[in-house]
This record gives C-alpha cells, sequence and structure tokens, in this order.
C-alpha cells in the first residue's frame, strides 16, 4: 500500500506482504477510512490450463469520505504512475468490499454455499 505525503506530495510504502486471504483481510481493514491510498497488489490466477499465473492489480482506494482535495491528488497522479506500473489492471475503489472484490475474496455466502431453495 502506498500513500501520497500531501505536504512533500511523495509517495510513501505504508505496507508491504505477500498476497493470501489472511493478508488480504489485514490490508483490507488498514486502509484508511477517510483518506485515499494506491494498492499494488500480485494476484495469483489458475489459466484456463490449469497452469498458476498472476494478475498484477493498481487500486487506486478513493472512500466516499475522503476530502474532495485528497480524492482529486490520487486521480491526478495516477496518470503520473502509469510509465512505473506498467501491465496493471487499474481499478478504483470507493468501498473495502470492492478492494475484497477487485481481489478475489469469496463472500460468506459464496463460501457456505447457501442455497435459497433449500
Amino acid at each position: 500500500m502506498l500513500s501520497i505525503n500531501m505536504e512533500t506530495f511523495s509517495l510513501e510504502v505504508k505496507k508491504t506482504g505477500t498476497p493470501g486471504s489472511k493478508q488480504l483481510q489485514e490490508l483490507v481493514s488498514s486502509l484508511p477510512p477517510a483518506s485515499g491510498a494506491y494498492i499494488v497488489y500480485d494476484l495469483p490466477v489458475q489459466n484456463s490450463y490449469g497452469g498458476a499465473g498472476s494478475s498484477l492489480k493498481f487500486i487506486t482506494w478513493a472512500p466516499a469520505c475522503a476530502p474532495g482535495k485528497t480524492t482529486v491528488a490520487y486521480a491526478q497522479q495516477r496518470r503520473s504512475l502509469n510509465s512505473v506500473f506498467t501491465g496493471c489492471v487499474d481499478i478504483t475503489c470507493t468501498t473495502k468490499g470492492d478492494v475484497e472484490k477487485a481481489l478475489g475474496a469469496k463472500s460468506g455466502e459464496e463460501e457456505e454455499d447457501w442455497d435459497p431453495d433449500s
């Protein structure tokens, strides 16, 4: 997770880790509730042939309660980061649920195999 230092207008690393369900929950719980952030996440995926691969995600975290100035700064800086973070799937998320969905987390209903007809 990266954030913009608004005083120096530079990027700072806030959190690092390896992909996994526990780390995903830690990441989501550490998202700033009223400030923006960038998340670079290497999501493990399985291809149609059964082989392993990955999908590099670049998420702009822009919660609705963040000040407008902060949201604009993150949106503008994202364009300038295109030359640094090439080959990423670009996603903007406004809720923690959006981040979980973008990074492949399963909802509680999917994990329990809930059947509405039973």
